[in-house]
């Protein structure tokens, strides 16, 4: 589907300053849950990098 695929946690190590995350959430049971998943997965990401 898309030409670059990456992690988000890949993605924002990358430099990257918007992120589209469909699929992953959409298709989970629990968007919320996937979102809020992802989000803190971000935030660990950010901690460490700083």
């Amino acid at each position: 589907d898309q030409a670059r695929v990456a992690t988000p946690e890949a993605a924002y190590e990358a430099g990257a300053d918007l992120l589209v995350i469909g699929r992953p959430i959409t298709r989970a049971s629990d968007p919320g849950a996937a979102a809020a998943s992802i989000a803190a997965a971000l935030r660990r990401v950010e901690a460490t990098s700083a």
